[in-house]
């Protein structure tokens, strides 16, 4: 078992229960496009995602290689935009939302995300918009935690 990060290319399948067929351009291996199967709950996964994973390579006999996801989403350094953008978005926070913390926040979102009155500086943020995302962002945190 290895780990391993990237965006998601595109998506050849989405299951049930989050289970994903994926091709990924991992961050360590000069940006090659790879296959990536399994599990990935809790962050909304779509075309540009990024997130990191434990997975080990297999061979398919009809597809090649590919790396079988055995644990996700793994993020080892933190919470980055990418991150919070990701996370926020599985959590059903509208895309127009989003977009206005980065304007505000750019790359600080990743601090001020769990704080409602700071997010109620933002314009068309309320506060009982703030505190709702701040507790998805809560619940979704805490969900990747226990995973």
């Amino acid at each position: 078992m290895a780990y391993f990060s990237g965006r998601v290319h595109s998506i050849s399948f989405r299951g049930d229960n989050d289970f994903f067929i994926l091709k990924m351009q991992l961050d360590e291996s000069n940006h090659k496009i790879v296959s990536v199967l399994g599990d990935v709950p809790g962050i909304g996964v779509q075309i540009g995602t990024w997130f990191g994973f434990e997975a080990e390579w297999g061979e398919h006999p009809k597809f090649g290689m590919q790396l079988k996801i055995l644990k996700a989403p793994i993020f080892k350094s933190g919470f980055d935009l990418e991150t919070v953008r990701g996370l926020l978005a599985g959590e059903g926070v509208p895309s127009t939302v989003i977009k206005a913390l980065e304007q505000a926040f750019g790359e600080t979102l990743p601090q001020v995300i769990s704080d409602p009155s700071r997010l109620t500086t933002v314009s068309g943020i309320s506060l009982a918009l703030a505190t709702d995302i701040a507790e998805k962002w809560q619940a979704a945190v805490t969900y990747i935690h226990t995973l």
